[in-house]
C-alpha cells in the first residue's frame, strides 16, 4: 500500500508537468474516457495511463505533443536501453 501511495504520488507529480508538455492532451484524455469504460482495476497506481508520446497514434501525438517531445522521448529511452546493456 506505501509503495502505491508513493508511485501514485510521483504520477501525480508528471501529470502536473506533462501539461505543459503535452498541451493538447487534455482533449486525448476526454475523448478517451468517453468511448471506454474503466477497468476494476483502473484505479491503482500500477495500472494508471501515463499517456506518453509514444503511446499515442502519430496524428494524436503531433496534436498533443510539443515539437521535440516524441525525439526526447525515444532518446531517453535508447539511453536507458544502454545502461540495461551495460549493467548486464
Amino acid at each position: 500500500m506505501e509503495q502505491r501511495n508513493a508511485l501514485r504520488a510521483k504520477i501525480a507529480n508528471w501529470q502536473r508537468i506533462q501539461s505543459i508538455y503535452m498541451p493538447g492532451l487534455l482533449s486525448i484524455q476526454s475523448d478517451n474516457s468517453s468511448t471506454s469504460l474503466p477497468s476494476p482495476d483502473s484505479h491503482l497506481a500500477e495500472n494508471m495511463l501515463l499517456w506518453l508520446p509514444s503511446s499515442l497514434s502519430p496524428s494524436r501525438r503531433k496534436a498533443a505533443c510539443t515539437p521535440m517531445l516524441p525525439e526526447y522521448e525515444e532518446k531517453l529511452r535508447t539511453a536507458q536501453c544502454y545502461d540495461s546493456l551495460e549493467k548486464l
